[in-house]
């Protein structure tokens, strides 16, 4: 008989280990939730009549990050607040951590296309 905390590990899926030679080291990331996933498409649509906004769009990348960047045992690393005040420095490791992210929770630009329609 499965146990309460074997079945969620089981719809958390499975976690990410991404390497970060720039902080000796590796993160992890994990999948978001049906709940997630409704905010991050509200983010990124917002009302649907104003052209695209990079504001919004960098919200919606650091809610991303924030969601989605865990230690080994999924605990968050980052609130998107903490994310938003990286440097440019930071800018790559931060565009290969969302990326990464996108691909793990199938939001490349395939299916974030088809995110923000439906």
């Amino acid at each position: 008989m499965l146990t309460k905390e074997q079945i969620q590990g089981a719809l958390r899926g499975p976690l990410l280990t991404v390497d970060v030679p720039e902080w000796g080291g590796s993160v992890c990331i994990k999948r978001i939730s049906a709940a997630d996933m409704v905010r991050l498409r509200d983010l990124y649509s917002g009302d649907g009549e104003e052209a695209a906004d990079p504001q919004r769009n960098l919200d919606a990348s650091c809610e991303l990050l924030a969601m989605t960047l865990c230690d080994e045992a999924g605990k968050a690393m980052f609130a998107a607040d903490e994310l938003r005040l990286w440097d440019h420095s930071q800018i790559e490791l931060f565009n290969r951590l969302l990326e990464a992210s996108q691909k793990h929770n199938h939001l490349d630009s395939e299916s974030s296309e088809g995110v923000v329609k439906n």
